[in-house]
């Protein structure tokens, strides 16, 4: 009776220990709420190397980007203040007149066709390289120094 109870205990603890490998070797589950995400919060720079899918952003003030953008759908831009565009700007058509106010720097302007570009206002030329075709609408009254009717 009295070799027993170490016996009995050796025994115990052999089987206690048996029981915490066999549930030790499988990963605990745990339950997390999937209806809302789990809060994250980053620390430092962030590199993203690509997006799956469309990210949607709300903000009460504007966001700065910086990176190339490209915009699938036409978008209509109003501000009260001009826009300062750094780059190459394409323009495929001007649907209504364009109101300019200053022009600070030289604007280069290629013709594709043969269609005459229509100029209201003074237009001052320093070197002319190459043939240039004037048309003059009423040359009569422009050059006549009676005033005609």
């Amino acid at each position: 009776m009295a070799c027993r109870w170490p016996l009995a205990l050796v025994l115990s603890a052999w089987a206690i220990a048996a029981a915490a490998i066999t549930i030790l070797k499988q990963p605990i589950p745990i339950g997390l709420p999937l209806e809302k995400p789990l809060p994250v919060q980053v620390h430092g720079a962030l590199k993203i190397e690509g997006i799956a899918q469309p990210v949607r952003v709300n903000s009460d003030s504007p966001l700065g980007v910086k990176g190339s953008v490209s915009v699938e759908r036409p978008v209509a831009v109003k501000t009260e203040t001009p826009l300062q565009v750094d780059g190459v700007v394409n323009v495929d058509a001007i649907k209504e007149p364009v109101a300019v106010s200053e022009i600070k720097q030289e604007i280069r302007v290629d013709v594709s066709n043969d269609e005459p570009l229509n100029v209201n206002g003074t237009v001052g030329v320093d070197q002319v390289s190459g043939q240039v075709n004037v048309q003059l609408r009423d040359a009569v009254k422009s050059l006549s120094p009676i005033p005609l009717p």
